[in-house]
């Protein structure tokens, strides 16, 4: 997934609302997802979040849908990555408090 071809982020209307993102391309344009708490499972290796539909023409967008899980899960991959590389974002070690350095495979 690569912002601003295959999805945007919608800014929110003040700092408080959280930001929204708007798919673009694949199986469910101009769906705009929102996502809720994330966590990154250190043992399994994975991510693991929650989502909501803001809107969508697709009936079939909702957050059961596993496709739709993937594609949220890839947009929000790419949110991370961007944010890493440019360094909006840390990761810390939830137990020690440390930042751990971000590596790109």
């Amino acid at each position: 997934m690569k912002e601003g071809t295959d999805y945007v982020l919608i800014e929110p209307d003040s700092e408080s609302d959280p930001w929204n993102a708007r798919i673009l391309t694949g199986e469910f344009p101009e769906t705009v997802i929102q996502f809720g708490a994330v966590a990154l499972n250190e043992v399994e290796g994975h991510l693991s979040f929650d989502f909501g539909i803001i809107s969508s023409p697709d009936p079939e967008a909702v957050p059961e849908n596993e496709r739709l899980q993937e594609v949220a899960h890839d947009v929000l991959q790419s949110i991370f990555d961007i944010a890493l590389e440019e360094g909006f974002a840390r990761v810390t070690d939830r137990k020690s408090g440390k930042e751990i350095e971000y590596w790109k495979e």
